[in-house]
């Protein structure tokens, strides 16, 4: 949801007397519901109340378009052009809302050709995981260079051995998780699905071939055909933690890492291109029940993770350092971390943190440290093992535990996730990693380090 632009001008542009003519639309809620054309729908939140604004309707290829504004009440129309700006009061009991449609030029995403549909695979160097069931980190970009928007019916997915022969056939009809409305995508806008498929005959040599098929069916589905290879990490590393340790939510498809919204036009402007934390792990230290704490858990100092020592993953030099932020004391809250602009600072959410490079174009990033643990400066060369810092919960963190990704490099601009393949440890219950391979763990692992 996304707050009205406040332009104080607007209330004196809109004499008293004047106002009774302008149109009116009643509402019992806070919000609006915005149409434009065929090109897009949104929601407008009306709050604070009474505070003038305008509502961008951006018009594809600058034609006329009629928005439609309703309301839980009423709705009214305006037919609007390029450059022009319509007044309109939404009317909540006693509470007049002034608001402003603004007829502005739709500038398509990159990457849009106008006039087609096409979809792509993002990264394009699309990584084979080894486990016994393996998953496939790939996003899946819908491009609609069509001047109406697109809703998305069905996804496939072929997969084929390198001589063309089908192996295994999957469709996903509900949901398919684009970021719109419905599974709709804007005209000249980009779609993004996360991949929602695990195979069972994937191999190193194999290529998947996924399909989009759309509700109208004068157009023609659209493909993209991905190799995955193995991207086994250059550098050596081992888990930050040592002991007993649970990954509470990693990269698997239904992780909130998965979950990244880099097509947004925000993400543009900070030089997104990917999912930095595609391959993140959570971290905790369990006991062998399971158990992450003592007690209810109400405190810091109830879980095993807190003040746990937080190891270097990988040797290499520290290239950045953050250790003044205030760890949250209340579980489930994050009460004493103030979310800051990602312009001005790109690794707000972190908290307190260490980001190593290992040279190659890989970095650990260990983040929502303890406040005043970290043991390392910028410039300081470490050792795989060596102690650097504590857990904490700092930054964007609803209780004490360690965040860990493998990247590319500092902040956002350019950053892409990596997978990190760890050394030295054991999965509990397949034994994975036992053999002295390293391995690519997940959502739901249990593992101790040796």
């Amino acid at each position: 949801m996304r707050s009205l632009s406040i332009v104080a001008w607007l209330v004196a542009a809109v004499p008293a007397a004047a106002q009774q003519n302008l149109p009116v639309v009643r509402s019992n809620v806070s919000t609006i519901d915005v149409r434009i054309g065929e090109a897009s729908r949104f929601r407008w939140d009306l709050a604070p109340a009474a505070t003038p604004g305008v509502i961008p309707a951006h018009l594809v290829n600058g034609k006329p378009h009629r928005v439609t504004v309703t309301t839980d009440v009423e709705s009214v129309s305006f037919q609007v052009e390029e450059g022009q700006r319509y007044d309109f009061i939404v009317q909540k009991g006693d509470t007049a809302n002034h608001l402003q449609i603004h007829g502005q030029r739709l500038v398509p995403a990159p990457g849009i050709v106008a006039d087609r549909v096409s979809l792509a695979a993002n990264p394009e160097r699309v990584c084979y995981d080894e486990r016994r069931t393996p998953y496939l980190n790939v996003d899946l970009i819908v491009r609609n260079g069509m001047e109406t928007e697109l809703r998305a019916t069905e996804l496939r997915a072929f997969v084929l051995s390198p001589g063309g022969e089908l192996l295994e056939r999957r469709v996903a009809r509900d949901p398919i998780e684009l970021l719109g409305p419905g599974r709709q995508v804007g005209a000249m806008r980009e779609g993004l699905v996360y991949n929602p498929f695990l195979f069972t005959s994937v191999r190193p040599d194999s290529r998947i071939r996924f399909e989009m098929h759309f509700a109208d069916a004068a157009l023609p589905p659209v493909e993209v055909t991905v190799e995955p290879r193995s991207c086994v990490t250059r550098t050596r590393l081992v888990l930050p933690l040592a002991g007993r340790i649970a990954v509470s939510d990693g990269h698997d498809v239904l992780s909130h890492h998965r979950r990244s919204g880099y097509l947004g036009r925000w993400a543009r402007d900070l030089g997104m291109v990917d999912n930095f934390q595609r391959f993140g792990l959570d971290l905790v230290v369990v006991d062998a029940q399971g158990q992450r704490h003592r007690g209810e858990g109400t405190r810091n100092e109830d879980w095993l993770s807190w003040g746990h020592p937080v190891r270097a993953a990988g040797a290499g030099v520290v290239a950045a350092v953050h250790n003044e932020q205030p760890d949250n004391d209340v579980i489930g809250s994050e009460n004493l971390w103030t979310q800051r602009s990602a312009a001005e600072n790109p690794m707000t959410s972190a908290g307190n943190y260490v980001l190593i490079d290992h040279g190659g174009g890989e970095f650990s990033l260990v983040s929502h440290l303890r406040a005043g643990s970290v043991r390392v400066k910028t410039g300081d060369r470490v050792a795989a093992g060596e102690v650097i810092a504590a857990v904490g919960n700092s930054g964007s963190s609803l209780g004490p535990h360690l965040h860990y990704e493998l990247r590319t490099g500092w902040g956002l601009r350019g950053v892409r996730g990596l997978p990190a393949y760890f050394h030295d440890l054991t999965v509990i219950g397949t034994g994975e990693g036992g053999e002295g391979r390293p391995v690519l763990v997940n959502t739901g692992d249990v593992i101790v380090t040796r």
